[in-house]
């Protein structure tokens, strides 16, 4: 890896191999893909015109497709590759989310993209702009009206009146229309218009670009029939003042002046309507405050920043994206990927490489020496075989079994350590050429920092000399003494491995509130239920153990690795029915939670000891020093263009949101025991007040509902109440401790759900929860029914520089040979069993051996 490395020329490093397909009817490159084993998105990187051709072709016609390795599937197979940091990143059209107070140059500036690009891209989007909102106008001017006429048109055009309210209006629209015959639109350049109200006589009125009748009979009403103290007459002032002294430029508005959005406002139309070209337009959209929030929008020309501590995966997530949408963005961006001189990158279904280049590849750093110690394994490893035997001028494979070593020449004998003093070489071993063979040379070698080397010039043979030194340091004990820790036995049936409970299902959380989390998110957040097996683990109070939230890209494979998640927090949702009040604004009467999420407000409570006198269910441990309950508010909102499925918030006024029993003569219950008396006490909480606003909603829950009102001040849209004024709201409560900077992993008994921070895409990301301190395991099969096995420990020897322990390493091979039964045959001697670790730790000092032999019967 250097700094002018890119993924793209990475992939475009290796070679390409082409192969023939027959299209079925109604193929696609999605179908295509999944029959070749790769992503679309790798087929069509290596195929871009792949689509047209599917589309031409004939079921029963051999398309030729290019396979090859791409950015993506480089990215894919190394999504903990770290990256440089603050290196800028190509992102391209980048789908963003709208937060609250954000305006278009805000945008273009946190992913350093063009403005005007982005407001040419966005141009006539919608929904985009907020009905209500205003544009500032600061420096407005208009030229080629007089001052009173330029109060007026503007006093429509910039939305401080409808045309159809302005008094009179209708009279002028009717008189304009007999005067002029009707006109269409557009307007002609000039209309006739009464020089007064209920008059005959008329004036010339020059339209204007996107002029209406009815518009022009507004501008005539408010000009020829000021109303002293009316907000036109106000407005018209202001105009005044604003033009002493006149500007030679044309007419100013006053400094104040803005423009308001209208329903179904796009830039465009705005632009139209205050007649100004884009540039200057652009200067005012850029900077207003005028965007719905949510919204998802398209940023073209969008460029990204890395930073500290950040992976291919991790960057991925910080603006959104797919790992294999990152990389199909960032493919020919260089030095975003880290040196690692300790890794290699894996580049995985190379489908083609040249002979010389695999191998050169093989010989370049430790490759060769793992390749030629994997040989040396396999002929040292205990691979015997039967001895061949000369028959009647002809060898068979019939002799006694025979280790391949002696069988290839690979083990000779050699003489015992020769006394000090002599140096000379005592063994030497000359390899060459018996029979020609172009296919095989020799070439000097030397082993640099552990790794063999290989000189450019050919050998005629191959000279290995062993010294007296050499025989007198590394000669093993001549007699085996192995170091037994447990002797042969049957195999356990089972063996136990760290458990993780997969979290699969996820519901987007569109928010323009301050999510609660130990670190900043980083992309959008989400929320994840959990499986009833992991909130089972909690038990009746709390879990023995600390659970993580990991991820991994399974793409990756049978090596994908689990990473902790940087930025999440276990937490705790329920829901409940509620009914709009008719005429009464932000109010709606509470119904009941249903019975599971009723079992976890009163566990949430039992926790928090709100409820003193409710009986306890569970034994959960003493709260930390200053717990307290976090609520958010959410719904569901109907689906609309731009807008993502899932729940959303906006900010509510927490001490004007609230929840209060207008019952007071009912008295509630759970179950046999009496709560606290209706009548008595506090009967009103905001959602601030959390505990009491948590127990008067559990209170409702138990009398099942009616009784209990609640109030809501902020944006919540009327559009989440169906026909019948019913809607569906989630309340989201968090812990103190386990959303603070050092946060409590455990899970508790009213915890289902999971708040993750990390821009988390369900496509290409699988997320698992993991117990630790102390982890929890599972047994797994170590037998398939029907087979049997063996194991036996020996002391491990690789520390041990003694002639024993050299004569341990050379022999640490097991072997087996299985005796007759009644029921079933004897066999030949069994390859023998190498030392594993699959059931002990790496830093163990010891060597584990099983083996599974293959069974036939009698």
């Amino acid at each position: 890896m250097t700094e002018k490395d890119s993924l793209h020329s990475i992939a475009a490093s290796f070679g390409t191999a082409a192969a023939p397909y027959e299209v079925a009817a109604r193929d696609t490159a999605d179908h295509l893909a999944s029959s070749l084993g790769i992503s679309a998105a790798e087929l069509l990187a290596l195929n871009p015109g792949l689509p047209d051709r599917l589309t031409a072709a004939q079921a029963g016609d051999t398309l030729t497709v290019a396979l090859g390795v791409t950015a993506q599937s480089i990215a894919v197979a190394n999504p903990d590759w770290p990256v440089v940091a603050d290196v800028p990143v190509t992102l391209g059209t980048l789908p963003v989310q709208l937060g609250a107070g954000q305006s278009l140059g805000q945008l273009a500036h946190a992913h350093q993209a063009d403005p005007t690009a982005l407001l040419d891209h966005l141009r006539d989007a919608t929904p985009l702009l907020r009905a209500g909102a205003t544009v500032p106008l600061p420096g407005f001017v208009h030229a080629g009206m007089s001052v009173d006429d330029t109060a007026a048109v503007f006093y429509v055009r910039l939305g401080l009146t409808q045309p159809s309210e302005v008094p009179l209006a209708d009279w002028y629209q009717q008189a304009i229309d007999r005067l002029g015959g009707n006109p269409a639109r557009p307007l002609p350049a000039t209309l006739k218009v009464p020089d007064a109200y209920q008059s005959t006589a008329t004036i010339t009125w020059t339209t204007l670009p996107g002029d209406t009748v009815l518009d022009v009979a507004a501008y005539a009403a408010l000009i020829q029939n000021v109303v002293p103290g009316t907000p036109f007459a106000e407005w018209m002032e202001a105009v005044r003042t604003a033009n002493e002294p006149v500007d030679p430029e044309g007419v100013r508005l006053p400094a104040d002046a803005a423009a308001v959005v209208l329903p179904n406002d796009t830039l465009r139309s705005l632009q139209d309507r205050l007649l100004r070209p884009a540039d200057r337009f652009d200067t005012y959209a850029a900077a207003a405050d005028a965007l719905v929030p949510l919204v998802t929008v398209e940023v073209p020309g969008a460029v990204g920043t890395t930073a500290s501590g950040l992976t291919l995966l991790t960057l991925a997530q910080r603006y959104g994206l797919g790992l294999a949408d990152l990389a199909e963005r960032m493919a020919f961006d260089t030095g975003v990927l880290a040196a690692q001189p300790e890794r290699q990158l894996t580049v995985p279904d190379v489908p083609a490489m040249a002979v010389d280049e695999l191998i050169a590849a093989m010989h370049d750093g430790p490759a060769v020496a793992t390749v030629s110690g994997q040989v040396a394994r396999i002929a040292l490893g205990g691979l015997r075989l039967p001895a061949p035997v000369r028959v009647d001028g002809e060898y068979q494979a019939t002799g006694p079994m025979t280790g391949g070593y002696q069988l290839i020449g690979q083990q000779v004998t050699g003489p015992p350590p020769p006394p000090a003093g002599s140096e000379d070489p005592v063994v030497t071993i000359t390899v060459d050429q018996a029979q020609p063979a172009d296919w095989l040379t020799f070439a000097d070698s030397a082993v640099h920092d552990g790794v063999i080397r290989l000189d450019a010039a050919e050998a005629d043979n191959a000279v290995i000399s062993i010294s007296a030194a050499d025989l007198r340091d590394k000669y093993p004990a001549t007699g085996l003494v192995p170091v037994i820790e447990s002797p042969l036995a049957a195999l356990p049936l089972s063996h136990e491995i760290g458990a993780r409970h997969t979290v699969t299902q996820v519901i987007p959380w569109q928010t323009t509130t301050t999510v609660r989390l130990p670190t900043a998110p980083s992309g959008p957040p989400s929320l994840w239920p959990l499986p009833n097996d992991l909130i089972a683990r909690a038990g009746s109070d709390r879990s023995g153990s600390e659970f993580l939230l990991e991820q991994t890209t399974p793409q990756t494979g049978a090596d994908a690795r689990y990473t902790e998640l940087g930025c999440y927090a276990w937490a705790t949702l329920v829901s409940f029915t509620v009914r709009r009040v008719p005429g009464l604004a932000g109010t709606v009467e509470v119904f009941r939670a249903n019975t599971a999420d009723r079992q976890r407000i009163a566990q949430l409570l039992e926790y928090l000891r709100s409820i003193p006198e409710k009986p306890a269910t569970g034994a959960f441990p003493p709260a930390p020093p200053g717990e307290r309950p976090l609520l958010t508010l959410l719904w569901q909102l109907p689906p609309s263009p731009g807008i993502s499925p899932g729940l959303t918030s906006t900010p509510l006024v927490a001490d004007r949101t609230f929840i209060v029993q207008t019952n007071l003569s009912t008295e509630t219950h759970s179950g046999p025991t009496a709560a606290r008396s209706s009548t008595a006490g506090q009967h009103f909480a905001a959602i601030s007040d959390c505990e009491r606003f948590l127990t008067l909603l559990w209170e409702c829950s138990v009398v099942g509902g009616g009784g209990y009102w609640m109030q809501y001040r902020g944006e919540v849209p009327d559009s989440i109440f169906d026909q019948d004024g019913l809607a569906r709201l989630s309340l989201l409560v968090q812990l103190s401790s386990q959303c603070g900077a050092a946060p409590d992993r455990h899970l508790f008994a009213f915890t289902n759900v999971a708040v993750v921070g990390d821009g988390v895409d369900p496509a290409s990301v699988a997320l698992a929860a993991r117990a630790v301190n102390p982890p929890e395991l599972r047994p797994v099969a170590s037998v398939d029914p029907g087979q049997v096995g063996f194991s036996a420990r020996f002391a491990n020897p690789l520390a041990d520089d003694t002639p024993q322990g050299r004569l341990r390493r050379l022999y640490g091979l097991l072997g087996f040979q299985l005796d007759p039964t009644t029921d079933f045959c004897g066999s030949v001697e069994g390859r023998a069993v190498s030392p594993s670790r699959r059931t002990i730790p790496t830093n163990s000092g010891s060597w584990w051996r099983a083996r599974l032999p293959k069974r036939s019967g009698t």
